[in-house]
């Protein structure tokens, strides 16, 4: 059987992939909406690996607090800021494109961190 964990990366590697598509057709909602779940299941992933569940909004800022204070280099609550504003972004519509581009980064930059930490 899968490991949860796994699962959740699995699943953040095809949302990475889809807000890449997503950017390249300049469908900036799908593709802040994208990174954000993208953001969220490489945080859960990490958590799964710790032996812990996460199944609200809530429950993902604790653990990504937590993570800001072990790794504060990392700026991590910084950049999963910004991935929460994508999130609202995807039913808004008020972020100018050339900022979910920029902010694109800072959610792969994320990412690379939690999945370093597998």
């Amino acid at each position: 059987m899968t490991a949860r964990y796994e699962r959740y990366l699995t699943m953040n590697n095809k949302y990475l992939k889809d807000a890449e598509a997503a950017l390249a057709r300049k469908d900036f909602l799908q593709a802040s909406e994208k990174l954000w779940g993208a953001a969220a299941q490489a945080v859960k992933a990490v958590a799964a690996k710790r032996g812990m569940i996460i199944r609200s909004h809530e429950r993902l800022w604790d653990f990504v607090e937590r993570l800001d204070q072990d790794y504060p280099e990392w700026r991590l609550a910084e950049k999963f800021s910004v991935a929460s504003a994508l999130h609202t972004n995807f039913y808004e519509g008020w972020m100018p494109p050339r900022i979910v581009e920029r902010n694109a980064g800072a959610v792969r930059e994320l990412v690379e961190r939690l999945v370093s930490l597998l």
